[in-house]
């Protein structure tokens, strides 16, 4: 175990594991597939792989991360005082439709056709000029993308590990979703958790000391009160029966 595992910050994981400091890295898949990472990978050690691995199976299933069904990776956000320039809250409005369209959608996630990628009937090609010109037009992807799909598209040197991370099992969490009861404080909570987290990792706490962590969250940080919270408004949107 890394013993500056809950320090890391950054890339160090992964720069830890190119070195040959680590051989095992919980990181994104563009770590170590995507050129980038590849190329820092050969250069410090030309015989180095790097695979995926699976996760433990435990008591509940064998998950390899954690989605929050209820996150969002942004927000559209327009000024209100742009209401009152009819003409430019317009264009605002014909740009969201335009990049959500086919034709605009294509265009900001490829680039221009017969410049930045051809088409081979439906499949779609980025040329060399679209690598070195079209890196950064992903800003302009506003109202999202077909990850997958553009994933394998836009890196298919890595497109059998992208179909290999996008079929992992992943536990689906709704805290977003969930309105923090009066009286209880997630920060301290979550504080805690991670103290006590840590002195099991590093063996300055029997793992059996989980079942004793559980029960004071309860008992000293009211997590009841946030799980009968939860329980309450998932029912109400239809998450639990």
């Amino acid at each position: 175990m890394d013993p500056e595992i809950f320090a890391n910050k950054g890339t160090a994981n992964n720069d830890k594991g190119v070195k040959g400091l680590a051989g095992i890295v919980y990181t994104d898949w563009t770590g170590f597939f995507k050129k980038e990472g590849a190329d820092q990978v050969k250069a410090a050690n030309p015989n180095a792989q790097w695979s995926l691995l699976p996760t433990i199976k435990g008591p509940a299933g064998q998950f390899d991360s954690a989605y929050d069904v209820g996150s969002t990776s942004g927000l559209i956000v327009i000024p209100k005082q742009v209401e009152k320039d009819k003409n430019k809250l317009q264009k605002i409005f014909e740009t969201l439709n335009y990049v959500s369209s086919a034709e605009g959608a294509q265009l900001v996630q490829f680039g221009i056709k017969d410049k930045h990628f051809t088409m081979e009937g439906n499949s779609l090609k980025v040329t060399d000029q679209g690598v070195k010109e079209a890196g950064y037009i992903w800003v302009y992807q506003l109202t999202g993308r077909p990850e997958a799909e553009y994933l394998s598209t836009k890196f298919d040197y890595a497109a059998s590990v992208i179909d290999q991370s996008s079929k992992l099992n992943r536990l689906n969490i709704y805290n977003n979703f969930i309105d923090l009861p009066n009286g209880f404080n997630m920060a301290d909570s979550q504080r805690y958790l991670f103290d006590q987290t840590l002195q099991i990792v590093y063996g300055k706490a029997p793992l059996d000391s989980v079942e004793k962590l559980a029960a004071d969250l309860n008992s000293k940080f009211g997590l009841g009160s946030y799980l009968d919270q939860a329980n309450k408004q998932l029912k109400e949107l239809g998450y639990l029966k």
